[in-house]
């Protein structure tokens, strides 16, 4: 049982490490960020559906406004996270790499499935953002 505890509180440790990379990556930890021509926002950069997806799986009712909120996009980019590392696991059967994760962030399960899975098939600016992540990871 210890060990399992263990490994729950570093796999929490190293989900919150990844989202705070996600954060750099996507808008250098700005909340107040807008792009993709005000589609996305807040520090994560989010999407209005992939929002409103994760803030339904928690229960919450906040709307894509609250994007620049950083309490409420953390809870909901967090949420949004867990759930694409999810689909992967089990469309995969293996856990993530960090550049996985990233890749599924940006371009969604399905844009991830379509390259097979691997990152050296995703766009490059996708690739380039995976090494800053790592990079951002091993300071």
């Amino acid at each position: 049982m210890r060990s399992f505890l263990l490994f729950v509180l570093t796999a929490a440790s190293l989900s919150a490490s990844v989202l705070d990379a996600i954060a750099h990556v996507e808008s250098g930890h700005n909340h107040a960020a807008i792009g993709d021509a005000g589609k996305a926002r807040g520090a994560w950069q989010m999407h209005a559906a992939a929002w409103n997806d994760s803030a339904r799986r928690l229960g919450v009712t906040w709307s894509h406004d609250h994007a620049h909120d950083a309490t409420k996009a953390r809870r909901i980019a967090a949420e949004h996270l867990r759930w694409l590392e999810a689909q992967f696991t089990r469309r995969t059967g293996r856990q993530p790499t960090t550049g996985d994760s990233y890749a599924l962030w940006n371009l969604g399960v399905g844009g991830y499935a379509r390259r097979n899975w691997d990152l050296s098939r995703c766009p490059t600016i996708t690739q380039r953002a995976v090494r800053k992540m790592d990079a951002y990871l091993r300071n």
